[in-house]
This record gives C-alpha cells, structure tokens and sequence, in this order.
C-alpha cells in the first residue's frame, strides 16, 4: 500500500515531467493533439523572436541607448539562450530519458523496511511540495506574460520589440500587428521557460535523492555486516 500511494502521487505528475522533456528536447512523441502542436511550434516561435528581434534592433538603432533597444536585446538574448538549450537537450534526449528512468526506479520498494518507510514519506512530501511549486509557478507566468502584453500595448509604436521582415513600416496595422507577434513569441518562450525549468530541477532533487538514498542503504548494510562480524568473533 505504502508503494501504491506515493507511486499515485508521481503517477500524478509524471505527465506533465514528459511534457516539459518532450518541450526542452523538441521531440513529440504520444502527446495530445494540442501538445504536440505547442511543442513543435514553440521553437519555431523562438527563432522567429531571435529574427524580429534582431531585425527591429537594426531598423531602429540610431546611435543612442534608449528603453526600447534594451528590452530589445534582453528579449534577444532570451530567445537565443532557449534556441540553443533546445539544440542542446535535442543532442542529450537519451541521457534525460535515462535519467528520467532512474527517478522512477526511486518509486518501487527498496528491500530494507526502515528505507522504504523513509523514502514514503520523502516521496510523498517531495512530489506535493513539486506540484504546488508548478501551480504557483504557473499562475506567475500567466500574470508575467499578461503584465508584459498589456504594458507594451499601452506604449504602443515604442513597445515594438519585434519586426516580421517584409512588412512595411507604413501599413496601416504595423504597431497592432508587431505587437501581436510578439505577445505569441513571449508567451511561447516564457512557456518553454516554465515546464524546462521545473522539469529540470525536478530530475536534478530526485537525483540528488536517489543518491542519498543509495548512500543509506550503503551505510546500514555496512553497519550490518559488522554486527554480524562482531557477532561471529564473539563466538571464536
């Protein structure tokens, strides 16, 4: 019973690990229709930011430092940084995956009794404490992502940060529509940025964890094999 219920509480949010693997990696694989429409379009929206962003830079650079440049470049540099960590995870999807295989093996028995009642109690705490760190985290991306929206539609021309090429700068659209773009580029990667992250730090703690654990049962098996050492000696 003890393996059934903390094993239900990994059940619970395994989905949404494989989700966040499947966004980091590029790799959609048995997702939901509208899953694999996000994640395959995610980086597609990332490197369209790194080309606006760099386009809107050049176009509007006149030798002066101002508020719109460096947004500007930090939303650049964002875009950049996500690209190459998908390029990145895409090369190592079979170390995570390992990885991924190892945290699970984390969930069934160990063979000691006093291990399996503490790793229970670990599990259980550790995969509440993780999902409500992504309910929050969640809420706060949807109100960053908003508040950013909204902000540079109030600035309105001097919140572009991004310029699809071949659109001139007199249509008659061109702030509502930049705007637009890059309201879908922010939210895509401030997304990416949410479920990568979390997933990430979520296989690095269980890591961490297997690891202490392996180090306990290490420890008791040698303090074991000394009693029984001890044990036989009393006897010579």
């Amino acid at each position: 019973m003890a393996l059934q219920h903390h094993l239900q509480h990994y059940n619970k949010i395994k989905p949404l690990l494989q989700l966040g693997i499947s966004i980091a990696t590029y790799y959609p694989t048995t997702e939901p229709l509208w899953q694999r429409f996000f994640i395959k379009t995610q980086l597609i929206s990332t490197m369209l930011g790194v080309l606006g962003t760099l386009f809107n830079i050049v176009n509007t650079f006149d030798g002066q430092f101002t508020g719109n440049l460096a947004m500007s470049l930090m939303f650049f540099v964002v875009c950049v940084q996500v690209s190459s960590r998908t390029v990145l995870m895409r090369y190592h999807r079979n170390n995570v995956l390992e990885l991924l295989d190892k945290v699970q093996s984390l969930h069934n028995n160990f063979e000691n009794k006093e291990l399996n009642a503490i790793a229970e109690k670990n599990l259980i705490k550790f995969s509440n404490i993780w999902a409500t760190c992504f309910k929050i985290g969640k809420t706060s991306v949807f109100v960053t992502a908003g508040s950013f929206i909204v902000a540079n539609a109030i600035k309105g021309k001097s919140g572009v940060l991004v310029q699809i090429p071949f659109i001139p700068n007199d249509f008659y659209y061109f702030t509502e529509l930049m705007l637009f773009f890059q309201s879908i580029f922010g939210a895509f990667t401030a997304s990416y940025l949410f479920y990568t992250d979390l997933s990430i730090a979520f296989l690095d703690l269980k890591s961490w964890q297997r690891q202490t654990f392996s180090t306990i049962t290490f420890w008791q098996t040698k303090i074991r094999f000394r009693k029984i050492l001890t044990f036989l000696e009393s006897l010579q």
